[in-house]
């Protein structure tokens, strides 16, 4: 369950990218004008603090699906700052994931 909660964070915070608004702005639907994906972007930070803190559970699917969840919000400019310590795990976990 935890690992699909966390599959969960994934797919909505792939939803609100910077591709994500490159490709609806260029359909003529920007992000920015669309309130669902506002209040997304609002939460990143939560979503992020969500996910982030089972990087380090015992439970490999759930790590997995911890650390992919924390990738798409790494683009929010709150959240850059986190970039140099998940790299490893990046690595580590999801660079040898059957996955």
């Amino acid at each position: 369950m935890r690992a699909e909660l966390l599959t969960w964070i994934a797919s909505v915070a792939n939803e609100v990218t910077d591709e994500a608004e490159r490709m609806s702005r260029q359909f003529g639907f920007p992000l920015d004008e669309y309130s669902p994906a506002l209040g997304i972007l609002e939460i990143r930070p939560l979503l992020f603090a969500a996910a982030h803190e089972a990087t380090d559970d015992p439970d490999r699917h759930v790590r997995e699906a911890a650390i992919a969840a924390c990738i798409p919000l790494l683009e929010d400019p709150q959240l850059l700052h986190h970039r140099p310590a998940l790299v490893p795990l990046i690595r580590g976990v999801l660079g040898t994931s059957d996955l």
